[in-house]
């Protein structure tokens, strides 16, 4: 009984907090060491899958996986509590469908080839206070391009 109290008092706090930019995620699983947050925009926007693993004291995005047509996807600024820190090498390629990519303002790497062959990104979206560490060729055989200061 204890467990479902805090679940929906955990899920009240995330609608809650939809209005504010936060995320709703509604489902967690665990395979081969990575975990997977399936995430909701708060304007309706499309479920997407992120996988992810702990780095240091923050978390760093591995996948993404549209489950429907992609969209627009803003990344959470918080995935179990832990801040998102860095996205990984290749972590958003070769994804039809996503057009624009938010990114939270703890993002402090972004790894080599992150959105290269996403053929509709248009633009990924990074906070003037983010001031993260690029890999290069991010958007290698892909027309998005970084937007810093939204």
């Amino acid at each position: 009984m204890k467990r479902i109290k805090t679940a929906a008092l955990c899920a009240l706090a995330a609608l809650l907090a939809l209005g504010a930019g936060a995320f709703l995620i509604y489902r967690l699983t665990r395979w081969q060491g990575l975990e997977a947050a399936v995430v909701a925009s708060p304007a309706g926007g499309i479920p997407a899958e992120l996988t992810f693993e702990p780095e240091g004291g923050g978390i760093r995005i591995v996948r993404f996986r549209g489950l429907f047509h992609a969209g627009e996807l803003a990344v959470p600024s918080l995935i179990n509590g832990k801040p998102v820190t860095s996205i990984a090498p290749g972590a958003f390629s070769d994804v039809a469908g996503l057009t624009r990519v938010r990114l939270p303002p703890g993002i402090r790497a972004i790894g080599a080839g992150a959105f290269a062959r996403t053929p509709d990104l248009e633009e990924v979206l990074l906070p003037a206070s983010a001031a993260p560490a690029l890999g290069e060729n991010l958007f290698s055989g892909s027309p998005g391009k970084l937007i810093r200061g939204r």
